[in-house]
């Protein structure tokens, strides 16, 4: 059983003030692949931007290799990496937005272990209003099927101008072709 969570100054342990968590997968041939989104604050401790961290253990998590995997600037949140099962492929749900003033919109992408994803907006509606500053937290998640399509799982609040506050949100799902 493997726990991936961090300390915010690269250690992969512990939680941070951003609003986020890591995703992992175990290879089939052991190492362990994780996901972070990571957050730069402003001034007034306010999130203006992501990245999206790659991390690689070969050796059951005592050291790790670490790629910056961002495909646009911009603010993401929740982000959620998945493993083919042969383990050459890694899939990733995410909300992404370019910037604070704008909408909040669900996004996937399938990409090789050794590249960045170029991610496919999956829903043409916004998930969140761009007055939020989260993405909705309740529900985003990937997994790759045995036939190597993935799907993603996501939430769109249906109050969008409600932000936090839990009124009603559709639970939607897309498969990659």
């Amino acid at each position: 059983m493997y726990a991936f969570c961090t300390n915010d100054e690269g250690k992969l342990y512990a939680a941070d003030g951003t609003t986020s968590w890591p995703t992992g997968a175990v290879a089939p041939d052991g190492s362990l692949w994780v996901l972070y989104v990571d957050g730069a604050t402003d001034a007034s401790g306010d999130t203006v931007t992501n990245t999206l961290n790659l991390y690689h253990s070969t050796d059951h998590g005592r050291t790790w290799s670490h790629r910056d995997i961002t495909p646009l600037k911009g603010r993401y949140q929740y982000g959620w990496l998945s493993l083919s099962r042969d383990g050459k492929k890694l899939g990733i749900g995410v909300y992404y937005r370019p910037d604070n003033v704008s909408d909040w919109y669900v996004y996937g992408a399938i990409f090789g272990t050794g590249s960045k994803p170029s991610l496919v907006r999956l829903d043409p509606v916004a998930v969140q209003d761009k007055q939020c500053a989260d993405a909705p937290g309740d529900l985003m998640a990937s997994a790759f099927n045995p036939d190597g399509t993935l799907d993603v799982v996501w939430t769109r609040n249906a109050g969008r101008t409600t932000c936090g506050t839990v009124t009603v949100r559709d639970i939607y799902f897309a498969r990659s072709r």
